[in-house]
């Protein structure tokens, strides 16, 4: 009876090890798709098709950064996650390669599954796009392996927050430098803070516009928007302003619509909104 237990514990480890080498062979068929290494300082920068934007991010936003989203409420959520797909679809547009979406297993939060429609926006149709779903220890493995893989722009990681220590953030960090690769870590309202991010945004939904203003007001074509604030850059000192942005999916770009400056309000991350608009799909 005595053995039974640790041959239980074989089990899973071999469980385990299939499972990691699946991974190894999926993310090693990809490497004949490599995308080129960075080769200067110019080679980071994604750009947002908005040259305001790209004045203001192309600092922190950019190849071989973390940046980190987080909802201003819990009911902004569903706008943080599109928010970070969003950032993923600039990067394999300017990079080019597959992205990477690492999930925490039996879902990453309560608003849903993630939508193809919605994806396929963000310029992220399926054969550019890997899922994965994992948990603990395996999930921050899949993530590490993803930044260092050479066909990859990008992961975007939903919900991995509870796992995460300053060690195993340094590690994701020193990856996502080493390849050029953006890590979008998507946290939840009261998940903790990956402390070493390049930037930190938070990220409120904004009403949609309609990308044809004689359509009616409720349309599948209507622009996905968002009110983003930076509350934190490397090396630097972050921009506290508030920024409304959409994103256009037919040409994959950010654009700018207003820069709301009003320091009498109260940032985005301390103000409580009430929940008007449709939460937005990711």
């Amino acid at each position: 009876m005595s053995a039974l237990p640790g041959a239980h514990a074989d089990l899973l480890a071999a469980a385990k090890g299939a499972r990691k080498a699946r991974a190894r062979r999926a993310l090693a068929a990809i490497a004949a798709d490599a995308i080129a290494p960075l080769s200067a300082a110019a080679d980071r920068r994604l750009g947002f098709g908005d040259p305001r934007l790209d004045e203001a991010w192309s600092q922190a936003l950019c190849a071989g950064a973390v940046i980190e989203t987080r909802p201003a409420a819990y009911d902004d959520l569903a706008a943080s996650v599109g928010f970070a797909f969003a950032l993923a679809g600039r990067a394999r547009k300017a990079r080019g390669g597959l992205i990477l979406a690492v999930e925490r297993q039996g879902g990453a939060f309560d608003i849903g599954g993630l939508d193809g429609a919605g994806l396929r926006s963000f310029g992220l149709d399926p054969a550019a796009l890997m899922i994965v779903r994992a948990r603990g220890e395996e999930a921050l493995w899949a993530c590490a392996q993803g930044l260092r893989a050479p066909g990859l722009a990008g992961v975007v990681a939903l919900g991995l927050a509870e796992q995460l220590d300053l060690s195993a953030m340094r590690r994701l960090q020193r990856a996502a430098r080493e390849s050029g690769a953006i890590l979008a870590w998507a946290a939840g309202p009261r998940a903790a803070l990956f402390a070493p991010a390049d930037a930190r945004l938070c990220v409120a939904a904004a009403p949609c516009r309609a990308a044809d203003p004689a359509a009616l007001p409720v349309l599948l074509g209507a622009r996905p928007s968002w009110r983003v604030r930076m509350t934190r850059l490397r090396a630097a000192a972050p921009v506290f302003e508030d920024l409304l942005v959409e994103w256009d999916h037919e040409t994959l770009c950010f654009r700018l619509d207003a820069a709301l400056a009003d320091r009498s309000r109260p940032p985005l991350d301390a103000r409580a909104r009430p929940s008007l608009h449709r939460r937005q799909r990711a």
